[in-house]
């Protein structure tokens, strides 16, 4: 393969490719709506009695105490979790710029909470519930997840940062052809394969130059 420059561009689209690939076959764990039920079900089911109560005061405007939506904002007892990295966050897969304040859960539907100006926390997922258990070995593969990420790319970037071209790239590292953006790839195979006529006209003159040679260098000693 001929020789093609290992670019900053084309090192990042490595490392972007890279990252494409990773995210693929080691997807984050995401609370969905199932979860979000459970939670309002076992954890809100008294506050709902409280609440639809409140709604059907007649004389007191019930929209400052209460209020309708279609998530859940949720915190776990002995858990910090501004420790977690937030996957939902665009900066999940190579940088840890978000973390959770609280958890937001989707729910199937919209339900009735308390308004706290901002929904902040509407409850705590106590030790005791199963639940507490399912949301720690999410966090936790997430977790381990994003740690495995950033193995991953500094071990493409250790080879990158050891490769000066495109061809010791590939030479090192056969399969990373595919994370090798199409366009450089196609010209390093372009100049490749001009090297490799150029070879096989070359052999093709080798095998009939000494009798050619022969007749040139023969006409050039006689005279005219």
């Amino acid at each position: 393969m001929a020789t093609v420059r290992m670019s900053r561009n084309v090192s990042e689209e490595i490392q972007k490719n890279a990252k494409k690939a990773y995210q693929k076959t080691n997807p984050y764990l995401h609370f969905d709506a199932t979860m979000g039920d459970r939670i309002y079900a076992d954890l809100y089911t008294e506050a709902k009695e409280i609440l639809n109560k409140v709604r059907g005061f007649e004389h007191i405007n019930s929209s400052n105490i209460v209020e309708s939506n279609e998530r859940i904002n949720i915190q776990i007892e002995g858990i910090d979790t501004s420790e977690y990295l937030d996957p939902t966050s665009n900066s999940s897969y190579g940088g840890r710029s978000t973390y959770y304040d609280a958890i937001d859960v989707p729910l199937t539907r919209k339900q009735w909470f308390f308004n706290q100006n901002g929904r902040d926390k509407d409850v705590t997922v106590p030790k005791s519930n199963p639940i507490h258990a399912e949301i720690m070995k999410m966090l936790d593969h997430n977790e381990q997840v994003y740690q495995g990420y950033e193995e991953n790319r500094n071990k493409v970037q250790e080879i990158i940062d050891a490769c000066v071209t495109i061809n010791q790239f590939l030479k090192a590292w056969p399969a990373g052809a595919a994370l090798v953006p199409e366009e450089a790839l196609q010209k390093a195979n372009e100049r490749s394969v001009r090297k490799q006529q150029a070879e096989e006209r070359r052999a093709l003159v080798e095998g009939m130059e000494t009798d050619l040679n022969t007749t040139i260098l023969t006409s050039s000693l006689l005279e005219d």
